[in-house]
């Protein structure tokens, strides 16, 4: 969609803060959604070198996100 901007999480962006294993459901590792959005917002941080604070609108997952290691 124009004007969205999307980022990818990956487990090693997520590794350098959280303990992933800490968070297994039915075998998957899950990122708590809090979890995956201060990821997002430290990739934002390195893409574009923010150095201020983040406002964030409209936020939605829209579903779990599994941790894997792609």
């Amino acid at each position: 969609e124009e004007g969205v901007v999307a980022f990818s999480v990956t487990r090693a962006t997520v590794s350098r803060w959280y303990k992933v294993a800490d968070h297994v459901v039915y075998g998957e590792e899950v990122l708590p959604g809090a979890a995956h959005i201060c990821a997002a917002i430290e990739q934002a941080r390195e893409v574009y070198s923010w150095k201020n604070a983040v406002c964030l609108n409209k936020v939605e997952i829209r579903e779990p996100v599994v941790v894997s290691d792609e």
